[in-house]
């Protein structure tokens, strides 16, 4: 594939997007927020705005598993359902390892989405899922989000995707944080702790991580004993 031959890698993080990825519920509601944001800007009926999403798509690790799964669930869902997607790495070097490792067809759509075409600044939602210091101006080098001409000033909105393992934030993480428009967390808990932390309430929204229902169904395991051996099986 021409693009493969060009990045080396279109591949990222088999299998944790395998163990990730989410089916209709979630991306239904990413794709609704989409709508939600736009909504305030245009006019009756208007067409979906594009979305361009910044992850660490091809770095293997937390953020690449989690950016995967969720846009796994948009690309799934139905024609008309999800707005015009485009996915640029960012945030964290690549993993070429990983590469090899993806299905196929997680490979075709992972390409599809790198090489979708870009959305125009005035028509698009601009989400940037890494941590706050990958954000413009960035304190390290990486795919510059948001872009050059996108800016706060001039997308629809531009949204930070990002979380912490802690109880606190850095001040400047939370200053980066409030120059976003929305700020998404994964959980209740992680909104308390950037809220008592100072990010504005206002900004934060709790956007869950995403679920592959098909491999993870409880229904298959139903009858079946699990002890500390079978763990990883």
């Amino acid at each position: 594939r021409d693009f493969v031959a060009r990045t080396c890698c279109a591949r990222c993080c088999a299998r944790c997007c395998a163990m990730g990825c989410y089916r209709y519920p979630l991306a239904a509601l990413l794709a609704t927020a989409v709508i939600l944001i736009a909504s305030p800007f245009a006019a009756a009926d208007p067409p979906l705005p594009g979305l361009h999403w910044f992850a660490p798509v091809l770095a293997g690790g937390g953020y690449c598993s989690e950016a995967n799964a969720l846009l796994h669930g948009l690309k799934s869902l139905p024609p008309g359902e999800a707005p015009p997607l485009r996915v640029t790495h960012h945030g964290d070097a690549i993993d070429y390892f990983f590469y090899s490792g993806l299905p196929e067809d997680y490979a075709r759509e992972l390409d599809s989405m790198l090489t979708a075409r870009q959305p125009r600044a005035r028509d698009s939602v601009i989400v940037c899922h890494s941590e706050p210091g990958a954000w413009a101006p960035a304190k390290y080098e990486t795919a510059r989000c948001p872009p050059e001409g996108y800016g706060r000033r001039h997308a629809v909105r531009v949204i930070g995707r990002t979380m912490f393992e802690t109880d606190r934030l850095d001040p400047e993480h939370v200053a980066r944080c409030n120059k976003m428009d929305e700020v998404w967390v994964p959980t209740r808990w992680s909104a308390g702790v950037f809220e008592r932390c100072g990010v504005d309430p206002r900004k934060i929204r709790v956007v869950p991580e995403a679920v592959d229902v098909t491999t993870f169904d409880p229904a298959k395991f139903e009858g079946r004993t699990m002890s500390l051996a079978h763990v990883g099986e």
